[in-house]
């Protein structure tokens, strides 16, 4: 039985030391540059192997002129150090092997072959599953518990690989359900096995099979191919660009593949060439392949080496902190910065949102308010008023507007000046704002208690009652909720009594009263214009009469 080929990542660590070591070396003559060197994976055998792609060589020999081309057959365990010491230029190895060479070394697919099936052809292949014909008791997966398993190589995509995910997937692990698992070298190897009776089933790649049947090896019909439970299919081809016999899903062909040092200017030739390969050019027919397809997507593959925990995914669950940060410590910076711009200018947004809703705020309440006194204006009162008029439709109560305009008012502004009387109404504002204690009744209030500066400390008005400046020296107030006429007189005196007294304005005593004017909504009117002219005949009533009081409107017929 052949020995147990060495995992490929271990083999990768090797070349890579020897790459390093190479690296020191002299360069080779200008005899060898002049070859351009093709490895190819012997997967059959190197004698096989040179045999099938010496005419890939002519025939790039014939189309690219001066050029000379030579085939470099390379074992699995031969490949990564081969390319790590850049003994090749070009790479052809299976799609699991181009995977960690892609990871490893920076390798480039070019193009994909196309294999040949019967009469037709395609860039896709897959693993089988396989046992000899004759063997009744093995028909499925399940079958195989307990059997003698061979396949080609532990690193061997359509030998091992395909067939190993597959087999875990239906919940059967190669280790532990197998009797025994052995490894051929070769996809002849593991037939030649299967068909002596040595193992129970081996898995090999479906274009293998393919040719040994054109060449005779194994006799057509000898082996039977296992199905599992849960094919699917990868690169969304479906059966009819694949309509052929398949134990597990569905991969990409083999890339030829550059190496990263190969010139850009060679790659391009030698690609062009690849696909102008006709199916029935010598150097097809001799590999047994119908020519190459532009390299195909090997993302596939990636999955299944990461879903097996192979090749660069090898280490996906034993990351350490600072193993991630070695690998992406580019990503990760980038991220922290691309966070912290967003979170600064979040943060402006968000002071720039406060800013102009403040700013929107003070321009709404300058709007609505006397800049001097801070009490609505006659703008935001009329608002005021038709929502407590509405109210009053609904509920069927009354609404009172107190139009309430200061006595001596004009000779404080003469003797003492403006400046005096805008102090004087800013004191009057906050007096009106003053809201009564929820603990006072309405009739018969206590007088509100003053400091010696005249600032309130009691209050006029209730909670639910609204004041503004009308204009000059008057002011305007909405009462609601007030029932009897006795209450309205005591809220009225309140006020007055609490505008007498006096305040020290500049070092001086001033006093000021006050004459107030009632109308009733709707009694007296169904509109605010309507009941401040009736309150404003009411005032004046007062201001004829003495000052210092309050009166409700009388219509004249009732007069």
């Amino acid at each position: 039985m052949p020995l147990k080929a060495v995992t490929f990542h271990a083999q990768l660590r090797v070349a890579l030391l020897l790459a390093m070591s190479l690296s020191l070396c002299p360069q080779a003559s200008p005899a060898e540059e002049a070859t351009v060197n093709v490895g190819v994976l012997a997967k059959r055998g190197r004698e096989d192997t040179v045999s099938r792609w010496v005419g890939l060589a002519e025939y790039l020999e014939r189309r690219i002129p001066g050029t000379r081309f030579a085939i470099v057959p390379l074992e699995f365990r031969e490949v990564a150090a081969a390319v790590a010491e850049n003994r090749v230029d070009f790479i052809f190895a299976n799609p699991g092997m181009f995977v960690e060479l892609e990871h490893s070394f920076g390798v480039r697919p070019i193009a994909t072959v196309r294999s040949r099936h019967g009469e037709r052809s395609v860039s896709l292949f897959s693993g089988l599953i396989v046992t000899r014909a004759d063997r009744q008791d093995i028909r499925t997966f399940d079958d195989l518990r307990g059997k003698r398993f061979v396949a080609v190589d532990r690193d061997s995509l359509g030998g091992w690989l395909m067939a190993r995910r597959e087999l875990q997937g239906s919940g059967i692990d190669g280790q532990r359900h197998f009797r025994s698992l052995t490894f051929a070298g070769t996809h002849d190897g593991v037939v030649r096995v299967v068909l002596a009776g040595e193992a129970d089933a081996g898995t090999i790649s479906s274009e293998a099979l393919d040719s040994m049947e054109e060449e005779g090896v194994v006799a057509s019909g000898a082996l039977r191919v296992l199905h599992g439970k849960r094919l699917h299919y990868n690169l969304d081809i479906g059966e009819n660009e694949f309509p052929f016999p398949h134990s597990t899903d569905i991969y990409p062909e083999w890339p030829m593949a550059k190496l990263s040092r190969t010139a850009e200017e060679m790659s391009r030739k030698v690609a062009i060439a690849l696909l102008d390969m006709g199916d029935d050019d010598p150097a097809a027919r001799a590999a047994r392949i119908a020519g190459w397809d532009v390299a195909r997507n090997y993302r596939a593959v990636h999955d299944l080496y990461r879903d097996l925990r192979l090749g660069p995914y090898r280490d996906i669950d034993h990351l350490r902190p600072g193993d991630v940060w070695k690998r992406y410590w580019q990503t990760i910076v980038a991220a922290i910065a691309f966070l912290a711009t967003l979170c600064v200018l979040v943060s402006v947004l968000v002071r720039m949102r406060f800013k102009l809703l403040k700013a929107n705020q003070d321009i709404t309440r300058m709007a609505m308010h006397d800049p001097l006194t801070q009490l609505p204006n006659r703008r935001f009162f009329s608002l005021i008023a038709e929502n407590a008029f509405a109210q009053a439709r609904r509920e069927g109560w009354k609404v009172y507007l107190l139009l309430i305009d200061l006595d001596g008012f004009k000779e404080i502004n003469d003797s003492h000046g403006h400046d005096a009387g805008d102090e004087v109404l800013r004191q009057i504002g906050r007096r009106l704002r003053t809201v009564m204690p929820e603990a006072a009744g309405v009739p018969d209030p206590p007088l509100p208690l003053c400091t010696a500066g005249g600032e309130q400390v009691g209050g006029v008005l209730r909670a639910e009652d609204y004041v503004a400046r009308h204009g000059g020296d008057e002011f305007l107030s909405i009462l609601i909720h007030v029932r009897e006429n006795e209450a309205l007189g005591a809220i009225a005196r309140r006020i007055l009594a609490s505008l007498r007294q006096p305040m020290e304005i500049g070092g001086r005593h001033l006093v000021v009263g006050a004459s107030i004017g009632v109308a009733v909504y709707p009694d007296h009117g169904s509109t605010l214009d309507t009941l401040i002219r009736a309150a404003d005949v009411a005032m004046y009533e007062v201001k004829r009469s003495g000052k210092g009081s309050w009166r409700l409107y009388r219509p004249p017929q009732s007069r």
